[in-house]
């Protein structure tokens, strides 16, 4: 805006506000530093998400191993006739678990661990299936943990302290064991992880408890 004012008796122009390059420059500035303000707060927020991601990651995995230690240590000798009954190889176990978390109608219910391999892209998994019952639909199959590497391996520890591939061992004098003295999932990732959860049971058949207890 011009004003043409008096000073000293002379005429005299003098500039007052800003003129339109002045303004137009100045939202350009503003625009300019706007857009960077902006990026670096979407920045933030996206490594605070992978933060947040990254914090909750070893929780989860923890809550998975929880859930694994529970269901081993509290499985159920049962006789051999019992189709429920513990079996294992290196690759798979089965067992019936009277304390399953999260199990809808009852804690005890059947379940199976698998160790999945693909080896084309060499990973493997560590895989739950809970079986249903005639009020509970079977589950479908829950991943409790990936690596990348070998197969992994499903151990077995016996009475006489060695660990085994398989479940049950081979036939030995005394009163068969129905459960192992400890259970070993190792991974087939570099380095291996390895997890050991042992039950809390005797290992004694039930129907054998049964048969003490009568005589």
């Amino acid at each position: 805006m011009n004003r043409t004012v008096r000073a000293g008796g002379r005429r005299s122009n003098r500039f007052e506000g800003f003129t339109l390059m002045e303004a137009l420059v100045t939202l350009v500035i503003v625009s300019v530093v706007s857009s960077l303000i902006w990026q670096a707060l979407a920045q933030t927020a996206r490594v605070e998400r992978l933060l947040d991601a990254g914090a909750l990651e070893p929780q989860t995995d923890a809550l998975r191993l929880e859930w694994v230690r529970r269901a081993i240590e509290s499985l159920t000798p049962l006789a051999q006739d019992d189709s429920n009954r513990f079996q294992g190889s290196v690759s798979k176990m089965t067992g019936f678990a009277s304390d399953v978390p999260g199990w809808p109608t009852s804690p005890a219910a059947s379940f199976e661990l698998e160790l999945v391999h693909d080896e084309p892209r060499r990973t493997g998994e560590l895989v739950l299936r809970l079986e249903g019952d005639a009020d509970t639909p079977a589950r479908a199959a829950i991943t409790l943990a990936r690596w990348q590497g070998g197969p992994g391996a499903l151990q077995y520890l016996g009475p006489d302290g060695k660990w085994g591939d398989k479940w049950p061992q081979d036939a030995v004098s005394g009163t068969p064991r129905a459960l192992p003295l400890a259970v070993g999932i190792v991974t087939g990732a570099d380095p291996p992880a390895v997890f050991v959860a042992a039950p809390r049971s005797g290992g004694v058949p039930r129907i054998t408890r049964v048969q003490v207890e009568k005589n």
